[in-house]
């Protein structure tokens, strides 16, 4: 019996892939079903402001795959604000976003990155460019700010 006979005959049992243990790239530009949440709150010890998480846990409509979203809490009810204000849901499982951690990054620059990071999330590309292209603005207007003040400490004390 030839190889290519052997390979297709019906006494061959056929080969079954196993699952994938990891989640599937899904592109699904829908929001997720909410299966879960989890709270926490408090007061920081030094500084006595109030601060915020939330945990979202949810499942992608087009896929079944497990999603996990972090919100901040921005505003306080009873400390800043009427009522209580949550940043934008930003996913952290999978795949999470980039963190921009450098204490050397200015925030303007930090909260471009994070946007354009957002937006490539989305497959929203053009936006993604658009704040790259802000956050490289925010860079170079940095470090003009930088020499022009460097330049002025030097001709005033002379």
């Amino acid at each position: 019996m030839s190889a290519r006979a052997e390979l297709c005959s019906p006494a061959t049992p056929p080969l079954i892939e196993e699952p994938s243990r990891e989640p599937a790239e899904c592109r699904a530009k829908v929001a997720a079903l909410e299966t879960g949440r989890a709270q926490d709150s408090g007061v920081e010890e030094g500084s006595l402001n109030p601060w915020g998480v939330l945990m979202l846990v949810g499942k992608c409509p087009r896929c079944d795959s497990i999603l996990v979203g972090e919100a901040t809490q921005l505003d306080f009810e009873g400390y800043d604000a009427d009522e209580d204000r949550w940043s934008d849901v930003v996913r952290v499982f999978p795949k999470p976003p980039k963190a921009f951690a450098s204490y050397r990054i200015p925030r303007g620059v930090k909260d471009s990155l994070l946007a354009a990071d957002r937006s490539l999330q989305g497959n929203a590309n053009i936006a993604a460019c658009v704040m790259f292209g802000r956050a490289l603005e925010g860079i170079c207007q940095n470090v003009l700010d930088d020499g022009v003040d460097g330049s002025q400490a030097k001709t005033e004390s002379s």
